[in-house]
């Protein structure tokens, strides 16, 4: 899948975030290898590890037309990796030997529809008979599928919605974690997390549950981490919807 989107946090958001756990203040986000944090153009393993917790990649929508590779699977319905769907201005077919198929995705000759919402992208119109009410009226209806390929489907438009401020929060927590296993004696400065008692719901050390107790929770950084995740927005693509 080729996609623009490798972080979701800047160099400066790095540096005010480190430079306040650290209490360095000349702290700077070249600290961090590039395989861990990412950039404009590398793909960092905290964001690769927040996409495979969530399943999804969160896509600024006034940022240019994108492109997606993805892959078709013998069927009439393909998905977008990113939802919602702002514009789709294009859907191409690309055959083995390089030949590309470009279909019509409006007027009287649109061969293709989408669900801005999911993500769902598919040749069928009103269900599997096209146009037609119902099997009584519908002639022998020929399917038109996404030919089985590795990304062999190309998706040009605008997708997505504005980058949470929480998964920021958890891309910048994933490095710090990454910093702790590979340099312990530089980053272990970080100690638990206290979150305090929100009304009568309490949680600790990463087993979700309640208390009237009163008291705050303690967080380990991973139990925190889950927490955040457990708590970000969801995302209503084919990963959430029952199919």
């Amino acid at each position: 899948m080729a996609i623009t989107v490798n972080t979701y946090v800047t160099d400066a958001e790095i540096d005010e975030f480190f430079q306040g756990v650290t209490g360095d203040a000349l702290w700077v986000y070249t600290n961090i290898p590039l395989m861990i944090r990412g950039d404009a153009t590398v793909r960092g393993s905290a964001f690769d590890m927040l996409a495979q917790c969530i399943d999804y990649i969160f896509c600024d929508p006034s940022l240019a037309a994108q492109t997606f590779l993805v892959n078709g699977e013998g069927s009439p319905t393909i998905f977008s990796p990113v939802a919602p769907i702002t514009d789709l201005t294009e859907v191409t077919v690309i055959a083995a030997d390089g030949t590309e198929t470009t279909y019509e995705l409006t007027g009287t000759n649109r061969q293709v529809f989408w669900d801005s919402s999911t993500g769902k992208i598919t040749f069928t119109k009103n269900g599997q008979y096209g146009s037609y009410a119902s099997l009584d009226v519908c002639p022998p209806y020929v399917d038109t599928v996404f030919p089985t390929g590795c990304e062999n489907v190309r998706l040009v438009g605008n997708f997505g919605i504005d980058v949470p401020p929480m998964a920021k929060l958890i891309q910048l927590l994933m490095m710090y974690k990454q910093l702790q296993l590979q340099q312990p004696s530089l980053y272990n400065k970080l100690g638990n997390i206290v979150e305090e008692k929100i009304g009568r719901y309490e949680y600790r050390l990463g087993v979700y549950g309640s208390s009237n107790s009163g008291a705050g929770t303690v967080y380990s950084l991973d139990a925190y981490i889950d927490f955040l995740i457990s708590k970000l927005p969801m995302i209503n693509t084919y990963s959430y919807e029952a199919i």
